[in-house]
């Protein structure tokens, strides 16, 4: 049976700066919304689904978050924050949905190098989602979208020998499982990307299948230890794309995710490039028309804040955008028009 394909067409992370509270959160997480839609291009309008995720009791993406951006009937799903990414991928399989928005947050350790800034230790993360005739469709996506190649979640398996950890089962049981939906061999893995606090029967699961620095895969070290995946998923996106510049792995094409929940279930995904290719170098993508024009700076090595004029760019129509909703996010004006931009 032939799996649809799906992609990841924008991405977006918003770092909290000081104490977390309930407003400041919500409008973290507006912000790291608007981006990934600035960054793939489309308003709020063009999503037919929410998932929201959460991360522990006080770390949750309301509803509010997405209407926001516009009361549209979009049904909005909550979901435990490790599964966002997969259970988005599985609405668009079933064909229930051509577009989502996926919103949730990761907690960085305190002790971990960030990737870039002074960024906060709690992160607001995203990623819209696609299917092919929606990407087919937007032809400016497809030199940027990278596709979802395989994804699989494993929970704990019983372990008769009490030498092995039922994490190392599960995760052998999760990458073994990704691999083959992706139709690749351990040693197609360019770049290894694991969820920090992996255990080390998950580095000796992970060592079994020859999807390590002693193989073919470069690993990235991913400061980030919660929920969603996607802060790591950023850095592999942006990787595809060549926007990393000099801590970019060279002829990359697949990259694998590895995180391992708390309750021992393992997920894992692979991403590579929508054409097949190897990540462009920089020099070859430094002057192209993407993302990064719309946001107004290359996501991968500065953060900033969202302006009014990013979010007017995204909402959805006017009619589905209550008048109060843009006092009530009391943004900034940067100046310009960007709408335009939206639609490049």
């Amino acid at each position: 049976m032939v799996v649809p394909p799906v992609y990841i067409a924008g991405v977006g992370i918003s770092h909290l700066k000081g104490r977390h509270s309930a407003s400041n959160i919500e409008e973290l997480a507006i912000s790291a919304a608007t981006k990934a839609l600035l960054d793939a291009g489309v308003s709020y309008s063009d999503v037919k689904h929410g998932i929201a995720c959460f991360l522990g009791d006080d770390l949750k993406v309301s509803k509010r978050v997405f209407q926001s951006f516009g009361k549209t009937g979009a049904p909005i799903t909550k979901v435990e924050g490790y599964s966002g990414m997969f259970i988005a991928r599985q609405f668009i399989k079933s064909g229930t949905s051509d577009c989502i928005l996926v919103v949730g947050f990761d907690q960085e350790e305190p002790h971990r190098k960030q990737w870039f800034g002074k960024g906060g230790r709690v992160a607001a993360v995203a990623a819209v989602l696609v299917n092919h005739t929606f990407l087919t469709s937007h032809a400016y996506l497809k030199d940027a979208a990278v596709v979802i190649r395989g994804a699989k979640v494993a929970s704990p398996v019983h372990s008769q020998s009490p030498l092995t950890a039922e994490e190392t089962l599960s995760t052998k049981l999760a990458i073994e499982g990704a691999l083959e939906q992706a139709v690749l061999a351990p040693d197609d893995i360019q770049i290894l990307e694991l969820r920090h606090g992996s255990n080390m029967s998950a580095q000796q699961a992970l060592g079994a299948l020859n999807v390590t620095e002693d193989g073919h895969a470069s690993p990235i070290s991913n400061p980030f230890v919660g929920s969603t995946g996607l802060a790591g998923m950023c850095e592999l996106v942006w990787q595809l794309r060549g926007w990393t510049r000099d801590r970019s792995v060279p002829n990359a094409k697949n990259c694998l995710q590895y995180t391992l929940g708390p309750d021992g279930t393992a997920y894992v995904t692979i991403i590579g490039r929508s054409d097949g290719k190897p990540a462009p170098k920089w020099e070859h993508v430094e002057h192209l028309r993407d993302g990064r024009e719309r946001l107004g700076y290359n996501p991968a090595f500065e953060s900033r804040g969202i302006t009014s004029e990013d979010w007017h760019a995204v909402r959805a129509d006017e009619a589905f955008v209550p008048q109060e909703t843009g006092k009530r996010l009391s943004l900034s004006a940067k100046g310009g028009d960007r709408a335009a931009l939206a639609r490049l």
